[in-house]
Order: structure tokens, then sequence, then C-alpha cells
């Protein structure tokens, strides 16, 4: 007999301003072209150009290449469990961070699956963590979430080693006067950089540590990054985040820490969720966020730099994506650079097109190549549950992690694999 869906709570309900239904969802692409702010557009960018292909229209040389695996429960729970972050482990299979719990996020675990999302391995942790990979290390590296809830206690951070079990190396305070952003971890060579904020005049960047010891370095820092996301180049580390202002602040800092410069802010990311950047063929990065939008459409914006050279200057494409409602919330992006595919998910609570994870997958210009769609069986009752989403590269194309009450196993942590050609 299936379960009756529980009521949360009221201290736990997360409602938008707006309850209006979502944009109707599949192939609801609003083709706005986001022109850069304070810089000079590029032809390709500010006005069309009939010398290019028109992103508008199907691209018939590259077909629709995803198709969605089955769901797969990924870890189940007797209450409301959330996703917290998704890693795609050195030598396969994937790592993820979740947390349960009737009022509120409790009970925090590290689980690990195998490229088939079969558990492999799981431990309860102290604190809400994400989880990050290390290039060329089958550790993994853990970091404090900014939903953690323990009341004025410093972000932590640790290393674990599956021997068979999960293994915690803990490695003390991360940083005592700073908040943690749920972005990946940037990596160049024998460094890491971890995002975090510091809650002081908007101000923010990034903790430099070893990757083999996790001994600190130094800390970078500017102002109008008060949530970041970082990630490595041939010209520094790049970072980005929602400005006070709305725009995209976008910052480039000296491979040793000891600089930074300020670069020309980018219109179209001033949504619910922040800002991701990921990595594109070559020294490209894209940065995909939110917009603001208006009425009951939340645009998806994606720009991209084809080379790391050229980040002081506009994007070669900037882009709308994607529409989601406007109760949109748990954005999350990765790449395929092999592939040259980016797969955007987000949640939605409310809507006539389906509460639920919403998942659609483009190029590196934002051509559609999975159109958006429900990617979870449509979620009943939403509005008294916040569905997160996670995504990462797996060996046929994405990893899908979302959390919501589905029939399978009603209150649990779902997966699917998205297979792309």
């Amino acid at each position: 007999m299936r379960a009756s869906r529980p009521v949360w709570p009221r201290s736990l309900i997360v409602c938008a301003l707006a309850l209006s239904p979502a944009l109707p969802g599949c192939g609801a692409r609003a083709e706005l072209i986001v022109p850069p702010f304070d810089a000079a557009p590029r032809p390709d960018v500010a006005t069309p150009d009939a010398s290019l292909p028109d992103a508008s229209q199907p691209d018939v040389s590259s077909p629709p290449g995803c198709m969605l695996g089955p769901i797969v429960v990924l870890k189940r729970r007797m209450e409301p469990s959330f996703v917290l972050s998704l890693a795609a482990m050195n030598g396969g299979g994937f790592a993820f961070t979740m947390a349960s719990g009737w009022m509120g996020f409790a009970s925090p675990a590290l689980v690990t699956v195998d490229d088939a999302l079969v558990e492999t391995a799981a431990t309860a942790t102290e604190r809400l963590e994400t989880v990050h990979s290390l290039e060329g290390d089958p550790r993994l590296y853990t970091v404090t979430s900014q939903r953690d809830t323990t009341a004025g206690a410093p972000i932590e951070h640790a290393f674990y080693q599956r021997n068979p079990r999960l293994e915690r190396q803990p490695l003390g305070r991360l940083c005592a006067d700073c908040a943690a952003v749920d972005r990946p971890i940037a990596q160049r060579g024998a460094t890491l950089a971890v995002p975090i904020g510091t809650g002081a005049l908007d101000s923010g960047g990034a903790q430099l540590l070893e990757a083999a010891t996790g001994a600190l370095g130094a800390r970078m820092l500017a102002m109008d990054l008060r949530a970041p996301a970082v990630i490595a180049t041939s010209e520094g580390w790049y970072a980005v985040s929602q400005s006070a202002g709305g725009a995209l602040a976008r910052a480039l800092f000296a491979l040793d820490g000891g600089g930074a410069r300020v670069l020309a802010s980018q219109m179209g990311f001033d949504g619910a969720s922040g800002p991701w950047i990921v990595r594109t063929a070559g020294d490209g990065l894209a940065v995909v966020g939110m917009s603001r939008g208006g009425g009951r459409t939340v645009p998806l914006t994606m720009n991209v730099w084809n080379s790391a050279q050229t980040l002081a200057a506009g994007p070669d494409v900037a882009i709308t994506v994607g529409a989601a409602g406007p109760t949109s919330q748990g954005l999350s992006v990765a790449s395929s650079a092999a592939r040259g595919l980016i797969a955007i998910a987000w949640g939605e609570q409310t809507g006539t097109d389906g509460a639920g994870a919403w998942l659609t997958v483009v190029n590196e210009r934002g051509r559609p190549v999975f159109e958006q769609q429900l990617a979870s069986d449509r979620a009943a009752n939403a509005q008294s549950y916040t569905v997160y989403t996670a995504v990462a590269p797996h060996p046929e194309g994405f990893v899908l992690a979302y959390n919501a009450w589905q029939p399978q196993a009603n209150y649990a942590i779902y997966g699917r694999v998205v297979r792309c050609r």
C-alpha cells in the first residue's frame, strides 16, 4: 500500500512570493540575447547575424543526443531528505552529501555509489558538508556547507578515503571569520581554492591550501564577491558572484593569491540562485545563472568565454538557455568538456508543468541537445518540500541527483543517468 504523504511543519514551508503557474515547460526556451554590461559587445552576441546559426532553430547537423535513464533510489530515509552536493570520483563512481529531518537539515551523511548508482559506502558526518573530488587523487575533500546549522562554528574541512569504508582525516578549521559557499572547489596542480565569503562589505574569494596535506595558504578576497564560484584558468583564479546591485561581479586573482583584477560586470545573473562556472573545450569556460525575469518566467543565462585570455572582454556567447518557473531554486551545473556539453538542473516547488527536478542539456554555444523537461516524477504538494538538484559528469553523459517525495521510495535521494551520444 502506498504511504500517505505527510505534511511538513509550517516552519519548513518554503514559498515564493509569486505562486502563479510556471511557463509551459518542454521547449519553452526564451531566446533572449543578454548583452554585456560595461563592455563592448561582440558581433555574435549583441545582434542577430545572418552568417551565424540561429540558436532558436534546431541544429540539424547535431540532432538531440541525450536520453534519461531510469529513476534510481540513491538513499532512502523515513523523513524528508535533501541532496547537498555531488562529485564524480577519480577511478569511477560518485560521492554525494545529504541531510534529513522533519524540522530542517539534520542527520548529515556522505555516500558513495558506482557508475550504475549502486551504493558502495556511507558514513554519518557531524556537520553538513559538500564533497569534492581531487585531480589525480583517490581521496575526497569535504568542507562545511553554507546550509550548516551549527551556530557560530567556524568552517571545517577534511579528507575522506575508502579503505574500503570511508575514513575521515580531519583538517580542522578552514577559516574562522568567513562564510561557506556551496560551489565546487577549484584546483591547479598542487593547490586547491575553496570558495568563501567574509560577510563584511560583500567581500569574498577563496582560501588556498595544499592539495596533498591540506595546509593553508594565502586567502584571496575582493569586493562584491559575497558568494563566489571559482575556477582555475591559465591566467589565474577566476571568481564570479552576484553583486549587491544584481549584476555578475567578476575578478581574476593571481595564481599565488597575491592580487586581484576586477573585471567588467555582466547583466543577467540576478535570480534566486547564484552563478556556477564550468569548463568548456580547451581553455574556455562558461558561467550559468538565473536572471530575475518577470511574471512567471525565470530565464537561465549562460555566458561563454572561448579562452581565459579574453576574460577582460565581453563573452563570446551570451544567451538564455532555459526558462524556469517563479518558485525555482537549487540550480546546479556540470560540464563534459570532452563532449562539448553542459547540463543544467534546478528544482521547482509549484507549477502547472510540474513540481520536481528539471533538466536541460546544451552545447557550448547554448543550443539545446536535451530540451528542458521534468526529469523527476511530478512531485505532489511540493510547496511544502524544497527540491534541490546536483549534476556531475558521467562516462555516458551526466548524473542527476535530486531530493523529492516520489512513489518509488517516498522521501529519498533519487538519481538518473543522462546518456548523451
